[in-house]
């Protein structure tokens, strides 16, 4: 199906395409994990109708794509096979000796996973058709047949890194890479990259009928480029423009800044913390602006009590959905003083957690008092080393109201003291 007579006309080029999908050559993809989100994400083209059928994503584990000369049995195998637990390149290496019509080298193979920060491995057949080949990355994939060139692979390595956003920012960008006529040279008289093309994004807790982000083109009519039609698509699934998000440091607290140019049905952000740059937890909140074309600013202070920290928002939708934000990262703060933080969530019911930061080896007292000052619980009274900590509390014995928390630590040596006081509001 690569050659057509020039005395087929173009309907009759289009129905052979369509009816002869399932056994020809998906052109170029990529496949991607976000391991500080999560995320697992899958975009590709081709100049067949329905390429979507070679992605085969399994939220919070990994994406698996399967094309040239695609046949169901073989992707069938390399999803028992994820599912069991091996990695890309196991999961290559079977497909290759387990070919189910044993012609391993008309295949290409492009896989990856979240274990370890990311794990990948790529598969082109020798007989797969010119130009062949695939790139490979810690946390991506990128494979083509039928190609113009190496440039298209080339191109869309090059946006997937260096564009900045989410998973699906970057895969977007990627696609946007390889929208050259003739892409998949068997596009080149119609003047598009191909007539099909798709996007998809995972979640963590998603389930396989229901991503995150599924856009599909399945076919476009004669001179529409569909990774356009795509990108028309995107530019209208996102639900929140964020145009900056920056962190800077006064009298020791961090300032997180950020601007949103439009919403749509925006509950609001959770601000995320990290210490390491890959486990994030929320210390706050900030509701959104619902749905508007104005732009919104916002702003949140932190007192992280330590140096390096990482911080990122989790934009949630009023559905329940959610998108992060690119992570920035403040380094320099200090981290020479105690902090008691704010208990989060607050008010609360019944669980809450407080967290709070020691400088040095200290002996540590936290206790829970209500509005007479009655001690209704001591959750701490030992020593710990200097770090920082989070102490979960459950209220479920307590009735409804005010309530406060107090650290009294004294550093070991007893060259430093420290004592304070917060507020917390119980709401059953």
């Amino acid at each position: 199906m690569r050659n057509f007579s020039p005395i087929l006309n173009y309907s009759l080029f289009l129905f052979l395409l369509m009816f002869s999908s399932v056994k020809s050559q998906s052109t170029f993809s990529i496949v991607a994990v976000d391991p500080s989100t999560g995320q697992v994400g899958s975009a590709g083209a081709s100049c067949i109708a329905g390429s979507i059928i070679i992605s085969d994503i399994h939220p919070g584990v990994g994406i698996i794509h399967t094309q040239s000369f695609y046949i169901a049995q073989n992707q069938n195998y390399a999803r028992y096979l994820m599912n069991q637990g091996y990695s890309p390149q196991q999961i290559i290496d079977s497909l290759v000796a387990n070919d189910a019509q044993n012609n391993p080298q008309i295949r290409q193979y492009g896989i990856v996973d979240l274990v370890g920060g990311g794990r990948s491995a790529a598969f082109t057949g020798v007989n797969c058709f010119d130009y062949k080949g695939h790139l490979l990355g810690t946390t991506y994939a990128i494979q083509g047949n039928i190609l113009l060139g190496p440039q298209i692979l080339d191109s869309m390595q090059t946006r997937f890194l260096n564009t900045p956003g989410t998973l699906a920012d970057k895969l977007m960008a990627a696609l946007q890479g390889a929208k050259v006529i003739g892409a998949d040279t068997r596009c080149t008289s119609l003047g598009t990259s191909s007539i099909s093309a798709f996007i998809r994004v995972a979640n963590p807790q998603d389930t396989t009928g229901q991503l995150h982000l599924h856009l599909n083109v399945n076919n476009t009519p004669v001179g529409v480029d569909p990774i356009d039609s795509l990108q028309v698509l995107y530019n209208m699934w996102v639900p929140v423009e964020l145009i900056s998000f920056t962190a800077s440091v006064k009298a020791g607290d961090v300032v997180l800044r950020w601007s949103t140019a439009s919403e749509l049905n925006n509950f609001g952000f959770e601000i995320e913390r990290s210490y390491d740059g890959r486990n994030f937890f929320t210390i706050g909140f900030i509701n959104g602006s619902g749905t508007t074309t104005e732009q919104r600013n916002y702003i949140f202070k932190d007192q992280p009590g330590r140096n390096n920290i990482y911080y990122r928002l989790r934009q949630v939708d009023f559905d329940g959905s959610f998108e992060y934000s690119n992570t920035t990262f403040i380094e320099g703060i200090g981290g020479k003083d105690y902090v008691l933080e704010q208990n989060y969530p607050n008010p609360f019911n019944p669980f809450t957690v407080i967290k709070f930061y020691l400088p040095f080896d200290s002996n540590v007292k936290l206790k829970i008092f209500n509005i007479l000052g009655e001690i209704v619980s001591q959750l701490l009274n030992e020593h710990r080393n200097a770090g920082y900590y989070e102490i979960q509390f459950n209220a479920d014995q307590l009735q409804s109201g005010a309530y406060f928390y107090s650290i009294d630590a004294s550093a070991s040596g007893g060259n430093r003291t420290y004592k304070s006081v917060r507020k917390m509001l119980l709401m059953k």
